[in-house]
Protein backbone atom coordinates (compact mmCIF):
# COMPACT_ATOMS: atom_id res chain seq x y z
CA UNK A 1 0.00 0.00 0.00
CA UNK A 2 1.51 3.36 -0.97
CA UNK A 3 1.34 6.67 0.82
CA UNK A 4 -1.66 7.97 -1.15
CA UNK A 5 -3.76 4.94 -0.19
CA UNK A 6 -2.75 5.35 3.50
CA UNK A 7 -3.81 8.98 3.42
CA UNK A 8 -7.16 8.03 1.82
CA UNK A 9 -7.94 5.45 4.50
CA UNK A 10 -7.09 7.91 7.22
CA UNK A 11 -9.47 10.49 5.73
CA UNK A 12 -12.38 8.01 5.36
CA UNK A 13 -11.94 6.29 8.73
CA UNK A 14 -13.89 8.86 10.79
CA UNK A 15 -16.91 8.49 8.48
CA UNK A 16 -16.74 4.70 8.49
CA UNK A 17 -16.42 4.34 12.24
CA UNK A 18 -18.78 7.12 13.29
CA UNK A 19 -22.00 6.21 15.18
CA UNK A 20 -25.15 8.30 15.65
CA UNK A 21 -24.97 10.80 18.46
CA UNK A 22 -27.60 9.66 20.97
CA UNK A 23 -27.97 13.21 22.13
CA UNK A 24 -29.77 14.15 18.92
CA UNK A 25 -32.70 11.83 19.69
CA UNK A 26 -32.85 10.78 16.00
CA UNK A 27 -33.29 7.12 15.07
CA UNK A 28 -31.69 6.84 11.62
CA UNK A 29 -33.41 3.56 10.67
CA UNK A 30 -36.81 4.89 11.71
CA UNK A 31 -36.20 8.11 9.86
CA UNK A 32 -35.44 6.16 6.69
CA UNK A 33 -38.68 4.16 7.03
CA UNK A 34 -40.77 7.29 7.65
CA UNK A 35 -39.08 9.07 4.79
CA UNK A 36 -39.93 6.27 2.38
CA UNK A 37 -43.60 6.32 3.50
CA UNK A 38 -43.76 10.11 3.08
CA UNK A 39 -42.35 9.98 -0.45
CA UNK A 40 -44.75 7.18 -1.34
CA UNK A 41 -47.74 9.08 0.05
CA UNK A 42 -46.73 12.22 -1.82
CA UNK A 43 -46.42 10.27 -5.07
CA UNK A 44 -49.89 8.74 -4.57
CA UNK A 45 -51.35 12.16 -3.82
CA UNK A 46 -49.70 13.66 -6.88
CA UNK A 47 -50.96 10.89 -9.16
CA UNK A 48 -54.46 11.25 -7.73
CA UNK A 49 -54.38 14.98 -8.35
CA UNK A 50 -53.29 14.47 -11.95
CA UNK A 51 -55.99 11.85 -12.52
CA UNK A 52 -58.57 14.21 -11.05
CA UNK A 53 -57.49 16.98 -13.41
CA UNK A 54 -57.64 14.62 -16.39
CA UNK A 55 -61.11 13.42 -15.40
CA UNK A 56 -62.32 16.99 -14.92
CA UNK A 57 -60.78 18.02 -18.23
CA UNK A 58 -62.48 15.09 -19.93
CA UNK A 59 -65.85 16.08 -18.45
CA UNK A 60 -65.34 19.66 -19.62
CA UNK A 61 -64.40 18.61 -23.16
CA UNK A 62 -67.35 16.25 -23.42
CA UNK A 63 -69.73 18.92 -22.18
CA UNK A 64 -68.46 21.47 -24.72
CA UNK A 65 -68.34 18.93 -27.51
CA UNK A 66 -71.96 17.93 -26.93
CA UNK A 67 -73.22 21.50 -27.20
CA UNK A 68 -74.89 22.39 -30.52
CA UNK A 69 -73.02 24.73 -32.82
CA UNK A 70 -74.24 28.30 -32.57
CA UNK A 71 -73.83 28.81 -36.32
CA UNK A 72 -74.55 26.03 -38.84
CA UNK A 73 -71.90 25.42 -41.55
CA UNK A 74 -72.60 27.33 -44.73
CA UNK A 75 -74.00 25.22 -47.58
CA UNK A 76 -72.50 26.86 -50.64
CA UNK A 77 -72.91 25.74 -54.26
CA UNK A 78 -70.65 23.22 -55.93
CA UNK A 79 -67.59 24.46 -57.78
CA UNK A 80 -68.56 23.97 -61.43
CA UNK A 81 -64.92 23.40 -62.36
CA UNK A 82 -64.39 20.51 -59.93
CA UNK A 83 -65.59 16.91 -60.06
CA UNK A 84 -66.91 15.62 -56.72
CA UNK A 85 -67.56 11.95 -57.63
CA UNK A 86 -66.34 9.20 -59.91
CA UNK A 87 -68.51 6.29 -61.06
CA UNK A 88 -67.31 2.93 -62.29
CA UNK A 89 -68.98 0.31 -64.46
CA UNK A 90 -71.45 -1.74 -62.40
CA UNK A 91 -74.85 -3.40 -62.57
CA UNK A 92 -74.72 -3.63 -66.36
CA UNK A 93 -74.23 0.14 -66.78
CA UNK A 94 -71.16 2.21 -67.65
CA UNK A 95 -70.55 6.01 -67.50
CA UNK A 96 -71.60 7.88 -70.63
CA UNK A 97 -71.35 11.57 -69.64
CA UNK A 98 -70.55 13.91 -66.74
CA UNK A 99 -72.30 17.20 -66.05
CA UNK A 100 -71.38 19.81 -63.45
CA UNK A 101 -73.70 22.59 -62.25
CA UNK A 102 -73.59 24.91 -59.24
CA UNK A 103 -76.46 23.03 -57.55
CA UNK A 104 -75.71 19.43 -58.60
CA UNK A 105 -73.45 17.09 -60.54
CA UNK A 106 -74.83 14.35 -62.78
CA UNK A 107 -73.32 11.18 -64.21
CA UNK A 108 -75.40 9.45 -66.87
CA UNK A 109 -74.68 5.75 -67.41
CA UNK A 110 -75.66 3.73 -70.48
CA UNK A 111 -76.25 0.00 -70.67
CA UNK A 112 -73.21 -2.12 -71.43
CA UNK A 113 -75.30 -4.29 -73.77
CA UNK A 114 -76.37 -1.14 -75.72
CA UNK A 115 -79.99 -1.78 -74.79
CA UNK A 116 -82.52 0.98 -74.08
CA UNK A 117 -82.49 2.86 -70.81
CA UNK A 118 -80.01 4.74 -68.66
CA UNK A 119 -79.10 5.22 -65.01
CA UNK A 120 -78.70 8.75 -63.69
CA UNK A 121 -76.52 9.42 -60.64
CA UNK A 122 -77.02 12.86 -59.10
CA UNK A 123 -75.03 14.49 -56.34
CA UNK A 124 -76.92 17.29 -54.65
CA UNK A 125 -76.42 19.69 -51.80
CA UNK A 126 -77.88 18.53 -48.50
CA UNK A 127 -80.56 21.23 -48.53
CA UNK A 128 -81.83 19.90 -51.88
CA UNK A 129 -81.95 16.25 -50.84
CA UNK A 130 -85.27 14.47 -50.39
CA UNK A 131 -86.17 13.87 -46.74
CA UNK A 132 -85.75 10.24 -45.68
CA UNK A 133 -87.85 10.45 -42.50
CA UNK A 134 -90.67 8.40 -44.03
CA UNK A 135 -88.63 6.71 -46.78
CA UNK A 136 -88.22 2.96 -46.99
CA UNK A 137 -84.86 1.63 -45.85
CA UNK A 138 -82.75 0.20 -48.66
CA UNK A 139 -79.85 -1.44 -46.90
CA UNK A 140 -76.32 -0.12 -46.57
CA UNK A 141 -74.02 1.56 -49.11
CA UNK A 142 -70.39 1.75 -47.98
CA UNK A 143 -71.37 1.50 -44.33
CA UNK A 144 -74.03 4.23 -44.47
CA UNK A 145 -77.83 3.74 -44.64
CA UNK A 146 -79.62 4.08 -47.98
CA UNK A 147 -83.32 4.71 -48.71
CA UNK A 148 -85.79 4.25 -51.54
CA UNK A 149 -87.28 7.57 -52.60
CA UNK A 150 -90.70 7.80 -54.26
CA UNK A 151 -93.60 5.39 -54.51
CA UNK A 152 -92.10 3.33 -57.35
CA UNK A 153 -88.94 2.52 -55.37
CA UNK A 154 -86.75 3.27 -58.40
CA UNK A 155 -84.61 6.03 -56.85
CA UNK A 156 -81.93 5.08 -54.34
CA UNK A 157 -80.59 7.83 -52.05
CA UNK A 158 -77.56 7.61 -49.79
CA UNK A 159 -74.86 9.80 -48.29
CA UNK A 160 -71.23 9.70 -49.40
CA UNK A 161 -68.24 9.83 -47.09
CA UNK A 162 -67.55 13.46 -48.08
CA UNK A 163 -71.00 14.49 -46.81
CA UNK A 164 -72.81 15.06 -50.10
CA UNK A 165 -76.06 13.26 -50.92
CA UNK A 166 -76.24 10.96 -53.95
CA UNK A 167 -79.25 9.56 -55.80
CA UNK A 168 -79.36 6.83 -58.44
CA UNK A 169 -82.43 6.34 -60.63
CA UNK A 170 -83.30 4.64 -63.90
CA UNK A 171 -85.66 5.39 -66.76
CA UNK A 172 -86.03 1.70 -67.60
CA UNK A 173 -88.00 -0.87 -65.61
CA UNK A 174 -85.80 -3.95 -65.57
CA UNK A 175 -86.85 -6.93 -63.41
CA UNK A 176 -83.89 -6.49 -61.05
CA UNK A 177 -83.42 -2.72 -61.36
CA UNK A 178 -83.20 -2.23 -57.59
CA UNK A 179 -80.30 -4.65 -57.34
CA UNK A 180 -78.62 -2.93 -60.30
CA UNK A 181 -79.02 0.50 -58.69
CA UNK A 182 -77.40 -0.84 -55.52
CA UNK A 183 -74.43 -2.05 -57.54
CA UNK A 184 -74.14 1.31 -59.29
CA UNK A 185 -74.25 3.08 -55.91
CA UNK A 186 -71.39 0.92 -54.65
CA UNK A 187 -69.34 2.05 -57.68
CA UNK A 188 -69.70 5.74 -56.75
CA UNK A 189 -66.65 7.20 -55.02
CA UNK A 190 -66.04 10.71 -53.59
CA UNK A 191 -63.55 12.80 -55.57
CA UNK A 192 -62.09 16.28 -55.61
CA UNK A 193 -60.34 16.97 -58.87
CA UNK A 194 -60.60 19.37 -61.81
CA UNK A 195 -63.22 18.64 -64.44
CA UNK A 196 -61.19 18.87 -67.64
CA UNK A 197 -62.69 20.03 -70.93
CA UNK A 198 -61.34 19.33 -74.45
CA UNK A 199 -61.27 22.99 -75.55
CA UNK A 200 -60.74 26.56 -74.40
CA UNK A 201 -62.30 29.94 -75.20
CA UNK A 202 -61.05 33.52 -75.00
CA UNK A 203 -62.08 35.07 -71.72
CA UNK A 204 -65.33 37.05 -71.97
CA UNK A 205 -66.69 38.82 -68.90
CA UNK A 206 -70.10 39.25 -70.52
CA UNK A 207 -70.86 35.53 -70.08
CA UNK A 208 -71.38 33.51 -66.90
CA UNK A 209 -70.64 29.78 -66.90
CA UNK A 210 -73.57 27.78 -65.51
CA UNK A 211 -72.79 24.18 -66.52
CA UNK A 212 -70.17 21.87 -68.04
CA UNK A 213 -70.97 18.62 -69.85
CA UNK A 214 -68.58 16.11 -71.43
CA UNK A 215 -68.83 12.60 -72.82
CA UNK A 216 -66.97 9.85 -70.98
CA UNK A 217 -65.41 8.21 -74.05
CA UNK A 218 -65.14 11.02 -76.63
CA UNK A 219 -64.40 14.74 -76.85
CA UNK A 220 -68.04 15.64 -77.42
CA UNK A 221 -68.70 18.41 -74.91
CA UNK A 222 -70.81 21.43 -74.07
CA UNK A 223 -70.55 24.60 -71.98
CA UNK A 224 -73.67 26.58 -71.08
CA UNK A 225 -73.42 30.30 -70.38
CA UNK A 226 -75.68 33.14 -69.42
CA UNK A 227 -74.90 36.15 -71.58
CA UNK A 228 -75.60 39.68 -70.41
CA UNK A 229 -75.94 42.01 -73.36
CA UNK A 230 -77.72 45.17 -74.49
CA UNK A 231 -80.71 43.12 -75.64
CA UNK A 232 -81.07 41.22 -72.36
CA UNK A 233 -79.94 38.02 -70.66
CA UNK A 234 -79.77 34.90 -72.83
CA UNK A 235 -78.61 31.28 -72.63
CA UNK A 236 -75.76 30.39 -74.98
CA UNK A 237 -74.29 26.92 -75.52
CA UNK A 238 -70.89 26.25 -77.07
CA UNK A 239 -68.93 23.04 -77.54
CA UNK A 240 -67.72 20.20 -79.74
CA UNK A 241 -69.85 17.60 -81.51
CA UNK A 242 -69.54 15.28 -84.52
CA UNK A 243 -69.36 16.90 -87.94
CA UNK A 244 -72.61 17.32 -89.83
CA UNK A 245 -71.97 17.10 -93.58
CA UNK A 246 -75.42 18.51 -94.31
CA UNK A 247 -74.19 21.90 -93.13
CA UNK A 248 -71.56 22.22 -95.86
CA UNK A 249 -73.92 23.94 -98.28
CA UNK A 250 -74.20 27.23 -96.35
CA UNK A 251 -71.04 29.12 -95.42
CA UNK A 252 -70.59 32.60 -93.99
CA UNK A 253 -67.22 34.16 -93.35
CA UNK A 254 -66.65 35.61 -89.89
CA UNK A 255 -63.29 36.91 -88.70
CA UNK A 256 -61.48 34.79 -91.26
CA UNK A 257 -63.35 31.59 -90.34
CA UNK A 258 -65.81 29.79 -92.59
CA UNK A 259 -68.85 29.56 -90.33
CA UNK A 260 -72.25 28.06 -90.96
CA UNK A 261 -74.50 30.74 -89.49
CA UNK A 262 -78.26 30.64 -88.99
CA UNK A 263 -80.59 33.57 -89.42
CA UNK A 264 -81.36 35.12 -85.99
CA UNK A 265 -84.73 36.21 -87.35
CA UNK A 266 -85.73 32.53 -87.50
CA UNK A 267 -85.97 32.41 -83.72
CA UNK A 268 -82.46 31.46 -82.68
CA UNK A 269 -78.85 32.31 -83.33
CA UNK A 270 -76.29 29.62 -84.12
CA UNK A 271 -72.90 29.20 -85.74
CA UNK A 272 -70.88 26.12 -86.64
CA UNK A 273 -67.22 25.82 -87.60
CA UNK A 274 -66.57 22.48 -89.29
CA UNK A 275 -63.50 20.27 -88.93
CA UNK A 276 -61.85 22.03 -86.00
CA UNK A 277 -60.56 18.56 -85.03
CA UNK A 278 -60.76 15.16 -86.75
CA UNK A 279 -64.45 14.37 -87.13
CA UNK A 280 -65.54 17.25 -84.89
CA UNK A 281 -67.01 20.70 -85.36
CA UNK A 282 -67.24 23.67 -83.04
CA UNK A 283 -70.72 25.04 -82.45
CA UNK A 284 -72.44 27.81 -80.56
CA UNK A 285 -76.12 28.57 -80.42
CA UNK A 286 -78.86 30.10 -78.34
CA UNK A 287 -82.51 29.23 -78.07
CA UNK A 288 -83.28 32.75 -76.87
CA UNK A 289 -84.07 35.75 -79.02
CA UNK A 290 -81.86 38.06 -77.03
CA UNK A 291 -78.18 37.33 -77.85
CA UNK A 292 -76.38 39.29 -80.50
CA UNK A 293 -75.24 37.13 -83.45
CA UNK A 294 -71.65 38.33 -83.11
CA UNK A 295 -71.41 36.78 -79.63
CA UNK A 296 -72.44 33.36 -80.95
CA UNK A 297 -70.19 33.73 -83.99
CA UNK A 298 -67.22 34.69 -81.84
CA UNK A 299 -67.64 31.72 -79.49
CA UNK A 300 -67.79 29.21 -82.34
CA UNK A 301 -64.91 30.71 -84.32
CA UNK A 302 -62.62 31.19 -81.29
CA UNK A 303 -63.12 27.71 -79.78
CA UNK A 304 -59.71 26.02 -79.62
CA UNK A 305 -59.57 22.21 -79.18
CA UNK A 306 -56.91 20.63 -76.97
CA UNK A 307 -53.83 19.50 -78.94
CA UNK A 308 -54.40 15.80 -78.19
CA UNK A 309 -58.08 14.99 -77.80
CA UNK A 310 -57.31 11.28 -77.41
CA UNK A 311 -55.37 11.90 -74.18
CA UNK A 312 -57.59 13.33 -71.45
CA UNK A 313 -54.62 13.93 -69.18
CA UNK A 314 -53.60 16.77 -71.52
CA UNK A 315 -56.99 18.48 -71.52
CA UNK A 316 -57.04 21.94 -69.91
CA UNK A 317 -58.55 22.35 -66.45
CA UNK A 318 -59.92 25.80 -67.25
CA UNK A 319 -62.19 26.87 -70.09
CA UNK A 320 -60.56 30.30 -70.46
CA UNK A 321 -57.32 31.26 -72.13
Amino acid sequence: MDRNEDDGLLLLAPLRDAEPDIRTGVDIDKAKRVGRRTVKNRMIASVAAVVSLVVLAGVAVNAIGSMPESVAPAKGPFDVFRQVITVGTAGGFTPDSYESRPDMQIVTLRRTDDGPGTVRVEVVREDRAVSTETAEEAGIVYGLPAHWIGTQRTTLQWRLANGVVAQASSDVQLPDIQNKLHKVAEAVQPADRPLSMPFTLPRDDSVELVSMWVKAATAESLLTFKHNGPTGRATVEVGLKPNDSNLLKNHTSYNGSQLVVSDPAAGNSSAVLLDVAPGLMAFAHSTDWAPEPQVVNMLASELKPAPNLADRSTWPTTVWR
